[in-house]
């Protein structure tokens, strides 16, 4: 069962990624963001508060995951528990062929432009690509293996952090799906249990490899979301207008977790609060044929089409098109310019990249399947 509303609310979520990467892009632009992380006070924050969702970094992450976590368990809950190999294969031509090919693109767009920093000041986008790659930073990234860090690795194309995260939690999905169907307070007691092994495992050992599953508990909202999905929708469609506009406003104060909460860094606490607001506005859409409506507009939809490949491709483009634009092209058309690549290219990998891997991963997964699904050879007595 596909929701095309929550493809273009991912599409959305995508596109405010990219302005968020481009205002930390931009000498100045990272003050139209930081007040509304660090200094609530701040008469910045009060004009600035309701454009937040234009440029969400870590909300934009968050929702990613729970929408992952839901949409990824909901045939477990509807259907069954797949075949695990076919699951894994399917999981795997999804998320590693496009990233593969967005880190070979950037290191190509790396050998044409070099490693010398623009002229002018980019924040954020002069962190990435200091030096030519080496073999193994490549494989490390190709792989999608950080140093345990994932989200301090990626110089050659920062999102593919969170594609890490996706990869390593996904695998567990299915298994988390099965301790739901039989308890909810299990799979929040273990959702927190993994969200504690990090900071355990940092303190006692001094590695971080188990760092992906401090997101556990954002995708265990997405589980639980699947799991009472029609239950979740009738109740909220019961209610009076009024509750669910306190719905609607409760929604809103958890996702701005960040604003009300303010610390130097994304806290725990913040993406506890960040995702059960994500699941409840995903409940909110569904529940309201207005919200479904507007999200059903073309540019929306063409935008969840694309929304995987745009966020793969914008950091290489926008760092390619900041250092490839002649001086007299300001810091702010350069990032124009290079969001408005991104856009467009972000069709064309969908088409010649994503497409593709996707049909890989239902013939490989078909075949897992198959093959799974085959009787072994009867042997006679004199065998």
């Amino acid at each position: 069962m596909r929701f095309t509303s929550l493809d273009a609310m991912r599409g959305a979520a995508a596109l405010s990624v990219v302005v968020f990467h481009a205002l930390f892009s931009i000498e100045g632009g990272e003050a139209l963001v930081k007040p509304l992380d660090y200094t609530f006070f701040d008469p910045w924050t009060a004009l600035l508060l309701p454009l937040r969702p234009f440029w969400m970094g870590a909300e934009a992450v968050i929702l990613f995951f729970v929408l992952s976590g839901l949409v990824l368990t909901l045939p477990v809950f509807r259907q069954g528990l797949p075949s695990y190999p076919a699951y894994v294969v399917k999981r795997f031509c999804r998320l590693f062929l496009p990233a593969a090919s967005a880190v070979l693109l950037s290191i190509a767009l790396l050998a044409v432009v070099g490693t010398e920093p623009a002229a002018w000041p980019m924040p954020m986008l002069d962190l990435l690509w200091r030096e030519q790659p080496s073999i193994d930073l490549v494989l490390q990234h190709l792989l999608l293996l950080s140093d345990g860090k994932p989200d301090e690795f990626y110089v050659l194309d920062l999102p593919l952090w969170t594609l890490e995260v996706e990869w390593r939690i996904s695998l567990l999905l299915p298994f988390l799906a099965l301790l739901a169907r039989r308890s909810d307070v299990a799979l929040l007691a273990v959702a927190a249990s993994g969200m504690l092994l990090p900071p355990a495992e940092q303190r006692l050992l001094g590695t971080e490899t188990l760092s992906s599953l401090r997101y556990l508990p954002v995708f265990a909202f997405g589980v639980l979301l699947a799991k009472h999905l029609d239950a979740a929708l009738r109740r909220i469609t019961a209610l009076s207008s009024a509750a669910r506009l306190a719905l609607w406003l409760l929604c809103i104060l958890l996702i701005y977790a960040r604003v009300l909460l303010p610390a130097p860094a994304v806290q725990a606490h913040h993406r506890l609060l960040i995702g059960i607001g994500a699941a409840l506005l995903i409940a909110l859409i569904l529940a309201s044929g207005r919200a479904q409506r507007a999200l059903g507009v073309r540019p929306l939809q063409w935008l969840g089409r694309v929304s995987f490949s745009l966020y793969l491709l914008h950091m290489p483009i926008m760092l390619a098109a900041a250092r490839l634009l002649p001086d007299a092209v300001t810091p702010v058309w350069r990032i124009a310019i290079g969001i408005g690549l991104s856009l467009v290219l972000a069709e064309v990998f969908h088409r010649l990249v994503e497409k593709p891997s996707m049909q890989a991963g239902r013939t490989l997964s078909a075949w897992a399947e198959a093959r799974r699904a085959r009787p072994a050879p009867a042997y006679s007595a004199g065998d």
